[in-house]
C-alpha cells in the first residue's frame, strides 16, 4: 500500500510541477498571432558615448499575420553592428524580407537580407522568461543570391533574445 501511494505521489508531482512553473505554456498553446508586432534587441557598451563604440549592435523584427496562409507570418528587419556602421535592413514600404510559418510552438523563417543573401532562422519563446515575453531568434544556414557565390556578408544575428516593444505593427 506504502509503493502504491508513493508511485501515485510521484506521478501527480511529475504532472503538476511544469503545470504550475509555467513549463506547459509552450506547445500548442502558442499562436501566431503571439508572435505578432514589434521585437527589439540592443546592446550599447558605453552608454555615455553609444556613437562611439565599435561592439554596439541592435536587431529588430516587425512581424504581422499572413493573410494569405493559415499559421504564416511576414515581416521585415533591421539589423546594425559596428556602431551602426554595417546596416542590413529592409524598409518597411519594401516587400517584407521575411516569411514564416508557425508549427508546434516555432516559427520558421526564410529571410532575405539587403546583401543578397539569404537563408533560414526561427523563432520561439523563451521558457526561462517571466516578467514579458521574450522571442529567442536563431540563424539557420543561409547562401548568396549573388552570381558570387561565395558571398556570405550579412548583418543577421546568430542568436538573440528580443523583447515585445508593440503588440501591433507600428512600422
Amino acid at each position: 500500500m506504502h509503493n502504491r501511494l508513493s508511485i501515485t505521489s510521484l506521478i501527480i508531482f511529475i504532472i503538476l510541477v511544469p503545470v504550475v512553473c509555467g513549463a506547459a505554456k509552450r506547445g500548442d498553446s502558442v499562436t501566431i498571432e503571439d508572435f505578432v508586432g514589434r521585437w527589439f534587441y540592443e546592446f550599447i557598451a558605453d552608454p555615455e558615448n553609444p556613437e562611439d563604440d565599435m561592439i554596439n549592435n541592435s536587431f529588430e523584427l516587425w512581424l504581422e499575420k499572413d493573410s494569405t496562409q493559415p499559421n504564416a507570418l511576414k515581416g521585415w528587419h533591421f539589423s546594425t553592428v559596428r556602431g551602426g556602421r554595417k546596416i542590413d535592413g529592409v524598409d518597411c514600404s519594401e516587400p517584407p524580407s521575411l516569411h514564416g510559418y508557425l508549427r508546434g510552438d516555432t516559427v520558421y523563417l526564410h529571410f532575405v537580407s539587403t546583401w543578397q543573401v539569404e537563408g533560414d532562422a526561427k523563432l520561439y519563446f523563451d521558457p526561462a522568461a517571466q516578467d514579458q515575453p521574450t522571442l529567442i531568434w536563431e540563424l539557420g544556414a543561409f547562401e548568396s543570391t549573388k552570381e558570387n557565390k561565395d558571398n556570405r556578408e550579412h548583418y543577421m544575428p546568430r542568436q538573440k533574445a528580443l523583447q515585445k516593444v508593440s503588440t501591433k505593427n507600428d512600422r
